[in-house]
């Protein structure tokens, strides 16, 4: 019910509610011979502070000196990363609103309650925040396979309203181009 709207691009998943983007990565390894896979490679805290484990689809069975693979599975294991972006003193309720309607449809039928599949839904060129705060919008789009945002300033706004939190992050850079590097 948080979630807005909902983007995917290969192994990442982008989630839109009103007070944050989620962005999800999940990559999986190719399958290999057991190993040992230290316990801080697969448990962490999310940005909330809470504790987050072990995405492998069979479980993991912890020992000592690290995590167990399953050596029966045909995957490899399943590694993820969640980052959030929140919104710090914005609108705590902004309209949020898909542009430029695509002419795919998608279709979500999941478990065996047809109440609860989703079908016909739309899809957009971008998603946009209106006045997240004051004068200013937040736009996302995909360009060029990735997922890109801008914020527009009307006249008169001040962007110095524009503060941002990221957690699940260990550090953040400006490169030599002036992009932000998370």
């Amino acid at each position: 019910k948080q979630v807005k709207f909902y983007g995917r691009n290969g192994s990442a998943s982008f989630f839109f509610a009103r007070d944050e983007v989620v962005y999800s990565f999940v990559r999986r390894e190719e399958a290999a011979a057991p190993r040992k896979v230290s316990r801080s490679a697969m448990e962490g805290t999310d940005g909330a502070g809470r504790r987050v484990g072990c995405a492998h689809r069979s479980g993991c069975k912890e020992k000592e000196e690290g995590v167990d693979q399953d050596p029966t599975s045909t995957e490899g294991p399943t590694l993820g990363h969640v980052i959030r972006l929140r919104f710090i003193g914005a609108n705590p309720d902004p309209v949020i609103e898909g542009q430029e309607e695509l002419p795919g449809k998608v279709n979500y039928f999941t478990g065996n309650d047809p109440a609860r599949w989703k079908s016909h839904l739309p899809t957009y060129r971008q998603i946009r925040y209106r006045d997240l705060w004051p004068g200013i919008d937040l736009i996302y789009r995909g360009q060029g396979g990735r997922l890109k945002y801008e914020f527009i300033v009307k006249p008169g706004a001040d962007p110095r309203q524009i503060r941002l939190a990221y957690g699940g992050i260990n550090g953040m850079s400006v490169s030599d181009a002036g992009d932000l590097v998370l």
